[in-house]
């Protein structure tokens, strides 16, 4: 069989839900519509007409979904271009169901229902994964393999017990502890003294939820010793006591807790700074404006990785991060009691750095045990309080608000932290998206600085510097009314409630790289004075006004039409639109 021959089954296949499912995941038929479109797509790739089947897949992206139309994109990527075996690398991918490719993502899960229940099966599909992933990395997706092979599940399971240890995993998040135990001990993980990581501390996770804390206690000091090589005797013993206080909170699981969401630290102002962008907004000009200057201090992000992008290195996690406080301060909201799990989750991630499932998980595993090695006095001190206040709250000894316990601890965080480096000012470059300004009710302190620009220059640059980007024009301007609709909210929530502690200013980008007098504000606007020094060269207006303007050469005038149709109220309002300061 020809390589299109089999590409056109795996994409009629995926379309039509005749790929097995990923275990743990409903299947979810696509409709007819995206039937119809598969078939003229499986056409155009009989045909060898790969640059239409980029083309269809944009145009219909609203009937395909974005999984399906990213996956069209790339097997036409592929096959356009000399990689060895481009059908093989697109079965990697839709063997776990086109309809379910971000699901999949999220888990690290390609290809991990293919292996069934035989052993022989098993190990077949171990050595599949393995090929699966060689094939990855010659062919342009390297970032993505890394991301796969950082995965815990691919890191100490092989075959047929990986794919059991992660069915545990979901069975424990779906709520049954005792059933996902008894999973993980037929998995046979543990058995081997070198599974000391991530697999014992999903171990220790359920022994504390089926009431087996003292058996639990040894394993966590195991993994916490393990994760901590190289820092002080004292820090690693404070960080111990630290997990045996998180698996003391697991008795207080769906304890009702104090929602209430007006909680201003009134009176204690910190000039911190974050700046906010969301894709490609050009908020990396305004951040190396800022971080010109000796007053400001930075938390270290991931680092670079070559599963990140190197734009986002630099972006602290611990803030909007999957299960960092404000995120969890999300959850508490919509079911107004106390999850245990989300605090399991926090410390692994966010503290230790040993338990990921996903990109943004990755991203969080690997900028925590970062800010723990930098900061340790500051993050184990900050992480001590915050423990001890959440306790009280449980116990109804204490009446604060729980998100007055979020606030206080990133204050005391970043108190420690500006007394450790020297400076006066932290500057946080986006650990907070521009989308997610809800979260700062839990940060509760801060100036943030949210940068939007012209709509066609962002998905002009994004599509050239992202290759896994695959998003239609039209996809991406009812996205980008989206987020800019929801600052717009949020910005006037909080507003509403008056928070002191809380500025807000957004600025455009092509005003901030066109006008010396709009950087002059925006320095105003984060604190600094007109004398303030200026360390280094990280910015130059020159340089960045080259990226203004940018769809006048790389978009079509189709694709011009759609965005400007959709997103027409905010090029309207043009800069203007973009020098609104809240609370000032």
């Amino acid at each position: 069989m020809s390589r299109m021959r089999r590409l056109l089954r795996r994409l009629d296949a995926g379309v039509r839900g005749r790929v097995r499912p990923l275990a743990g995941f409903a299947r979810q038929p696509l409709p007819h519509s995206a039937r119809a479109v598969a078939r003229h797509l499986a056409e155009l790739a009989r045909a060898g007409r790969w640059n239409e089947v980029q083309r269809t897949a944009l145009a219909s992206s609203d009937v395909l979904g974005d999984a399906l139309t990213d996956r069209c994109i790339q097997v036409a990527k592929a096959a356009q271009g000399s990689q060895p075996d481009a059908a093989d690398v697109i079965n990697a991918g839709e063997a776990t169901q086109a309809a379910l490719l971000r699901e999949a993502r999220k888990h690290c899960l390609f290809s991990a229902s293919a292996g069934g229940h035989e052993p022989a099966r098993g190990e077949r599909h171990g050595e599949e994964v393995d090929r699966a992933l060689h094939l990855l990395e010659c062919t342009g997706f390297a970032g993505l393999a890394r991301e796969v092979r950082g995965a815990p599940c691919l890191l100490q399971c092989q075959g047929l017990a990986r794919t059991s240890a992660i069915q545990a995993y979901q069975t424990w998040l779906a709520g049954a502890p005792g059933n996902a135990a008894c999973a993980l001990d037929d998995t046979g993980v543990l058995t081997d003294q070198s599974a000391t990581g991530a697999w014992a501390y999903l171990r220790g996770g359920i022994l504390i939820q089926t009431g087996h804390a003292e058996e639990a206690r040894p394993i966590l000091e195991t993994v916490v010793r393990g994760a901590c090589e190289g820092l002080p005797e004292s820090i690693v013993t404070r960080l111990c006591a630290c997990a045996e206080a998180v698996a003391d909170l697991a008795q207080h699981d769906g304890v009702s807790v104090n929602c209430l969401k007006k909680a201003p630290l009134a009176g204690r102002s910190v000039p911190d700074v974050f700046v906010c962008g969301y894709g490609w907004s050009g908020s990396g000009a305004v951040y190396d404006e800022l971080r010109q200057y000796a007053d400001f201090g930075e938390l270290p992000g991931p680092g670079p990785d070559a599963a990140i992008h190197a734009d986002s290195d630099s972006e602290p996690m611990i803030y909007q991060g999957p299960y960092s406080l404000p995120v969890i301060w999300r959850h508490v909201k919509k079911r107004r009691s106390f999850c245990w799990i989300d605090w399991w989750h926090f410390f692994g991630i966010h503290v230790l750095g040993v338990w990921h499932t996903g990109h943004f998980e990755y991203k969080s595993a690997l900028a925590g045990p970062r800010l723990m090695h930098k900061h340790p006095s500051a993050y184990v001190g900050a992480l001590e309080r915050l423990l001890v206040n959440l306790r009280l709250h449980l116990q109804g000894l204490q009446s604060v608000p729980l998100v007055r316990i979020f606030q206080e601890f990133f204050l005391d965080l970043h108190e420690r932290t500006r007394d450790e480096l020297g400076v006066s000012r932290l500057l946080l470059n986006n650990a907070v998206n521009a989308h997610h300004l809800d979260l700062f009710e839990a940060v509760g302190v801060g100036r943030a600085i949210v940068v939007h620009r012209d709509p066609r220059d962002q998905y002009a640059d994004r599509i050239k510097e992202d290759p896994r980007y695959g998003r239609s024009p039209r996809d991406f301007a009812n996205e980008y009314v989206r987020r800019r609709r929801k600052v717009e909210r949020c910005i006037g929530e909080m507003e509403k409630r008056r928070y002191k502690d809380m500025r807000f200013r957004e600025v455009s980008f092509e005003r901030f790289v066109g006008s010396s007098a709009v950087r002059a504000s925006v320095r105003k606007f984060a604190g600094l004075s007109t004398d303030a020094e200026r360390t280094r060269v990280c910015f130059d207006s020159a340089t960045s006004s080259r990226n203004v303007r940018l769809f006048s050469d790389r978009l079509s005038r189709e694709q011009r039409e759609h965005i400007e149709r959709i997103c027409g109220p905010y090029l309207k309002q043009g800069a203007a639109a973009g020098e609104h300061e809240g609370l000032a």
